[in-house]
């Protein structure tokens, strides 16, 4: 809290130590002045509240004291009513979040749009480079590609069992007994993981498939 008419010497102070910016509301109140006592129109009288300039500034804790000193130096006349400053601790571990504020359910709803996309593209490509592989494996008898084709599924299949701790499927949680619980889910996952890998591994078959038989139209 200032005098109004120090808030430019206090703005030019701060700006010399390098504060970039600060918020000014124009406040009214009363201390050991009392309020003031004012002439208009040649009659004197009194008022309860005296106008003061309120400066909220948020800086790291490092300049804080030169930011006292600045405001202090500039704002000071030696009289009652210079004002008061006050050094409260600021949290900003939600700042950014409160500026990116986003309601839940329309986060939710994104993020399964989000993993299914990213899952179904994923997918898609796997069907692609399993199935290319296979195909000139066939067709040109390569064993380099035979064995290239065969490590690429065992990737895949460690790909699908990465998928089973990302897509965790907690089927039994109502047991009481949850080490049981935790291993039943465990087998449960790892059985969607085996089944994604097969479907992978089917569809490259469907896909070696297809590629023949668009190659025997074009002949």
């Amino acid at each position: 809290m200032i005098q109004p008419h120090h808030l430019d010497a206090v703005r030019d102070a701060l700006a010399a130590i390098g504060v970039q910016g600060l918020t000014v509301s124009e406040v009214r109140g009363f201390g050991r002045q009392k309020g003031q006592t004012e002439i208009y129109r040649g009659a004197e009288y009194t008022t309860s509240y005296v106008p003061k300039a309120k400066l909220e500034i948020a800086v790291d804790d490092a300049i804080a004291d030169n930011v006292v000193d600045a405001i202090s130096e500039a704002a000071r006349s030696g009289r009652i009513g210079d004002g008061k400053i006050f050094v409260p601790p600021v949290d900003f571990s939600g700042y950014r979040k409160q500026l990116l504020v986003q309601l839940e359910g329309e986060i939710a709803v994104l993020a399964v749009v989000r993993n299914f996309s990213q899952w179904f593209f994923n997918l898609l490509r796997n069907f692609v480079l399993v199935g290319g592989l296979k195909y000139f494996a066939e067709k040109s008898g390569s064993t380099v590609l035979f064995y290239l084709h065969e490590f690429a599924l065992i990737v895949i299949f460690l790909y699908c069992l990465s998928y089973a701790d990302q897509w965790y499927v907690n089927l039994f949680s109502f047991m009481e007994d949850k080490r049981l619980a935790h291993g039943l889910n465990r087998a449960v996952n790892i059985g969607i993981a085996a089944g994604l890998f097969l479907m992978i591994r089917w569809g490259s078959s469907i896909i070696v498939a297809e590629i023949s038989h668009a190659q025997l139209k074009l002949d």
